[in-house]
Parts: structure tokens; sequence; C-alpha cells
């Protein structure tokens, strides 16, 4: 866990070639060992590294990689920042269209899992898609919907966020 720690913290700072030295480390690890619990981290990680390197036909296709992993597993872990990966990459694609579904996804399964926080921050993903598809009224929709739970679990920071960055 610390080599992924190690390898996040290096994307944030912009050290791709570290950040993926750091992953390659943690893939000879995983396979020297047999676990696999890492996989779908590493891809995401990596497709993120893609992303702020340009390449988003990688990251989209590392991401993909990383969700049949994740049905497979037939666990909820990870899907919902997944989709929401995914989503964004298909927006800076300008697909506008299979990005609005993926962050559909990835709201659904923050729901699933009951992450209320993290759904403000995806409802807030998706009224921006919806926004740039000219889909003005389902925009206005999932950003009231972000400040309505943001408002439901009492977090103000959160509420301001959601509702300053809309000017409601």
């Amino acid at each position: 866990e610390i080599l992924g720690t190690l390898a996040n913290l290096c994307l944030d700072l912009g050290r791709y070639e570290r950040a993926q030295s750091a992953l390659d480390e943690v893939e000879r690890l995983c396979r020297e060992t047999g676990e696999t619990i890492f996989a779908i981290p590493i891809l995401q990680t990596r497709a993120k590294i893609a992303t702020q390197t340009g390449d988003l036909m990688r990251a989209q296709g590392m991401l993909e990689e990383a969700l049949g992993l994740q049905e497979a597993s037939g666990s909820p872990a990870h899907r919902a920042s997944l989709c929401r990966d995914l989503g964004l990459v298909l927006d800076l694609e300008e697909n506008f269209e299979e990005s609005s579904m993926r962050l559909v996804q990835a709201v659904d399964a923050s729901r699933e899992t009951g992450d209320r926080a993290e759904e403000v921050s995806l409802l807030q993903n998706l009224g921006r898609v919806r926004e740039r598809r000219g889909e003005f009224d389902l925009s206005l929709a999932s950003l009231e919907e972000a400040a309505e739970i943001a408002e439901q679990i009492g977090d103000e920071s959160l509420t301001e966020k959601v509702r300053g960055g809309r000017g409601f």
C-alpha cells in the first residue's frame, strides 16, 4: 500500500515517470505473491497518468479494462470511481453522450454504497457534462439534487461549493 500511496503522491505532483515506476514495483510484488487485489487501483492510477499526459485513448482503454475486472468481481468496490473517471475521460474526448451515461452509472453506484458526499461530487460532474451537451434543465436538476444532498448530510462547505459553483 505504501508504494500505491507513493504512486498517487507522485501523480499529484506531476512526477509521472516516478509514479509509473512505483506502480511497476507494486505490479512486480503482486506477481511474486499472486496478489490480485491491487489490479484495479493500479489500472485506475495508470489511467489517471495517461489522462494527465494527454493519452486519452490509453486512459479509456485502461479504465474499461479495470471496469471489466470490477464487474467480474461482483463487488461494488471501485465501481463509482471507475465510472466517474471513465466519464471524465469521455468528456475530455467530447463524447458527451457516453460521458453522461458513465456518470449516471457512477451516481447509481455511489447510491448503492451509500456514499452521499461522493454522490454530491458525481452529480456536480454530471451537471457539468449535461450543460456541455446543452441539456440545461437536466444540468440544473443534477446540481439542485447535489445541493439538496449536501444540505441533508449537513456539510456546509460542500453545500456552499455546490451552490457557489452554479450561482444559486
